[in-house]
């Protein structure tokens, strides 16, 4: 896949460029003009901006409290996510009173798979 004639954001600063893309990653950033096979998938981001995905390190996902939830289900919350370019959340694993810190990860990491959109990472609540 190729996304051409964007403005592509990185952490140097703002450039027309081009970017293939294989699989889920970034395998070049190309000069403008560059990249045109016959095979590959062609975006044409003329006008816009292209930045990389955000990550969000505070999410409460499918959070349970005092008997309810406190925010929406994984897949709701990750698809949210998306739609506002964060393409990584860290989440909250929240241990039930008195459970051992790696079973809360291993159940929010229950919750998690399978049903989320993007990528994720947790972090215990101690």
């Amino acid at each position: 896949m190729i996304i051409k004639n964007g403005t592509i954001i990185t952490a140097e600063g703002a450039r027309q460029a081009n970017l293939e893309i294989e699989g889920e990653r970034i395998k070049a950033i190309l000069e403008p003009g560059c990249g045109d096979t016959p095979d590959a998938t062609i975006f044409d981001a003329s006008g816009l901006w292209v930045l990389p995905g955000g990550v969000d390190a505070h999410t409460h996902f499918g959070m349970p409290l005092g008997g309810g939830q406190q925010s929406l289900s994984w897949r709701d919350s990750s698809e949210a996510a998306l739609l506002g370019g964060t393409t990584t959340v860290v989440d909250f694993a929240n241990p039930e009173s008195g459970q051992p810190l790696p079973a809360a990860v291993a159940r929010w990491q229950g919750l998690a798979d399978g049903n989320t959109l993007c990528d994720y990472g947790l972090h215990c609540t101690v």
